[in-house]
């Protein structure tokens, strides 16, 4: 009996071994016993399988992994999933980098250590079975930012935020927490800088197909993550698209939480409810949305506080009624675009809808966004995506402002086309608009998709992101801003419904 059992104990250790070769989530308890598992973790090990995947299908997966401090991110994405990888690929190169040099070899030295274990050998190593590809550490690599795999071309690399990556490329590339603290965040300079370290130094070491991960805590609008979102939001083409799993401390709609946690609700694990709330009293309000709800704004200044206004939520059923389901409109902001530097053109899809209750339960009149689109594009390329958003979503008129670019779009949709088009001239310049627009949203239910993105293929959060950040400065981002003030200040100060009205008082209509 005593043989039987040694058996069967030895049958399910190599079983273990076995699901721990395979998948994540069980390598890394097994070589961190102590890691407690919550529902968080499993969704991040989720998504780095899914990346491990799609970089050994040479397909080039770019993932921002954003979540609350002290909730164990880097323990998982930078100290075992580099050891899980290079057991599974060898041959690979991994990069480590951070923001500063010495937490960058703080974690190569653990994900050294790691594969150096005696639980490594037995998932990869010497002790793992006959029919397993030996992967050990290579004894030699002294230096603990720059450590290989004995008799393979794969190894693992750290460096920090501007430093030198010379010699070999990566098939996957890590920034973990590459903004230190408040300092680096205000800072315009740091942040370009880390800009440019990764545009000019990191990118540049990709093999083809590698996988870049960006793990991080949010703390600036114009972090790197914000800055890859935004560039993701500009519809040019061959600009990286980015998988974002944003987990927040707290969860703050029905329906759009990753968790599938009810509004109010906090993450299970390290903290309790209690001590989540206690947290959350004595966090500056800035801070608790940047750092633990991973949506920074801006520092002072910033005019909308659209997350106070919106409601995530799918459209209303129609069920073939017309009036229920209310006019729609589409506002332009438009530029034409002869270069990649050129400004952009934004046009917002609106919808009047029955009433609806509010975050805070108030029943109030609902305007829903249907979709956004936004780019640089050239006249006929303009001309022809505007006509098609009007026909796809049957707009009862177009609306585009009669000044520069946009008197000429108009005069040639009046010309060529039977849209109902209909212009307007501003009588106040972004800000003053943008105050107006507040006023008006603070009456209004505005309604959002429930999904990550628009039917456009904008995301939502960069929409949202950029009314949040508006503050009236030169190097602003303000062509959805400019859309959705006028269509608060056009729509919202009238009665959407009373057509003659809005054709008498509000636009001048041609065609």
């Amino acid at each position: 009996m005593i043989a039987d059992g040694t058996a069967l104990d030895e049958q399910r250790d190599a079983a273990r071994m076995e699901l721990c070769r395979k998948r994540f989530l069980p390598f890394l308890v097994t070589t961190k016993p102590n890691f407690q598992i919550f529902p968080q973790h499993r969704l991040v090990a989720t998504e780095l399988e899914r990346f491990e995947a799609e970089v050994a299908a040479g397909l080039g997966p770019r993932l921002i992994i954003c979540m609350p401090p002290r909730e164990g991110k880097s323990e998982m994405v930078s100290r075992r999933f580099p050891p899980w990888l290079l057991g599974r690929h060898p041959d690979w190169n991994v990069f480590v980098v951070s923001y500063g040099a010495d937490l960058a070899q703080d974690l190569s030295s653990e994900a050294r250590t790691v594969v150096a274990s005696d639980e490594y050998a037995r998932i990869f190593g010497t002790e793992a079975g006959a029919d397993v590809d030996v992967v050990e550490l290579d004894r030699g690599s002294k230096a603990v930012g720059h450590w290989r795999i004995n008799r393979r071309a794969g190894g693992l690399i750290a460096v920090g935020v501007g430093g030198a990556l010379t010699g070999r490329g990566f098939n996957v590339g890590i920034i973990d927490d590459p903004t230190k603290g408040r300092k680096e965040a205000d800072s315009r300079g740091y942040l370009e800088e880390q800009w440019t370290f990764y545009k000019g130094t990191f990118i540049d070491r990709q093999e083809p197909g590698a996988g870049i991960v960006v793990m991080t805590t949010r703390w600036a609008t114009k972090d790197l993550a914000g800055r890859l979102l935004e560039e993701m939001g500009q519809e040019e083409e061959d600009v990286d698209q980015w998988r974002l799993l944003s987990i927040a401390a707290e969860a703050e709609t029905a329906g759009t939480d990753p968790l599938g946690r009810a509004a109010g609700e906090f993450l299970t694990g390290r903290f309790s409810e209690a001590q989540w709330r206690r947290r959350k009293a004595n966090t500056p309000e800035r801070e608790w949305l940047a750092k633990f709800q991973q949506r920074p704004v801006a520092p002072e200044g910033a005019i909308f506080r659209p997350y106070e206004t919106f409601v995530f939520a799918p459209p209303p059923r129609t069920d073939g009624d017309e009036e229920y389901r209310g006019p729609r409109y589409g506002f332009t902001d438009t530029s034409y675009a002869r270069n990649r530097q050129g400004d952009f053109s934004a046009l917002t899809c609106w919808q009047l809808e029955p009433p609806g209750a509010d975050r805070d339960g108030v029943v109030r009149p609902t305007l829903g966004l249907l979709d956004v689109h936004r780019g640089r594009y050239q006249f006929p390329e303009l001309k022809r995506l505007w006509g098609d958003v009007y026909n796809k979503y049957g707009l009862w008129a177009m609306i585009i402002e009669d000044y520069g670019s946009g008197t000429s779009l108009a005069q040639e949709f009046m010309r060529a086309t039977t849209m109902r088009i209909g212009t307007y001239r501003p009588d106040r310049d972004k800000v003053a608009a943008a105050h107006a627009a507040t006023d008006v949203m603070q009456s209004y239910r505005i309604r959002l998709p429930t999904g990550a993105a628009f039917p456009s293929g904008l995301p939502v959060r960069a929409y949202s992101d950029e009314l949040a950040n508006f503050q009236g400065t030169n190097d602003d981002h303000d062509d959805m801003v400019d859309t959705t003030s006028w269509a608060m200040i056009l729509i919202g100060t009238k009665d959407p419904m009373n057509r003659k009205k809005l054709r008498s008082f509000d636009y001048s209509f041609g065609g």
